[in-house]
């Protein structure tokens, strides 16, 4: 999934009510540094994504050795090796 910077700047209301509109890369910034910790998501198609359900559905996510994080389980390229 690609980072859409007009939806996370206007998603959440921390960043739409700033005094000072953030920038492109002040949001790329925001979301690696503060997002990711927070499960913030980053595109319209995460809207209902239900992240805890996601890994705990499906078997091989669920008794991995290494828990999936939340932004690893938004990008499914990221956990093919699990197959």
């Amino acid at each position: 999934m690609i980072f859409d910077y007009k939806f996370y700047v206007n998603h959440y209301e921390d960043l739409k009510n700033a005094e000072k509109k953030l920038s492109f890369i002040d949001a790329c910034n925001h979301f690696l540094n503060i997002g990711i910790q927070e499960n913030r998501i980053f595109c319209d198609k995460l809207t209902d994504f239900d992240y805890k359900f996601y890994i705990n559905y499906y078997e091989d996510l669920k008794n991995a050795e290494k828990k999936l994080s939340f932004i690893d389980a938004c990008n499914p390229v990221s956990y093919t090796h699990l197959r």
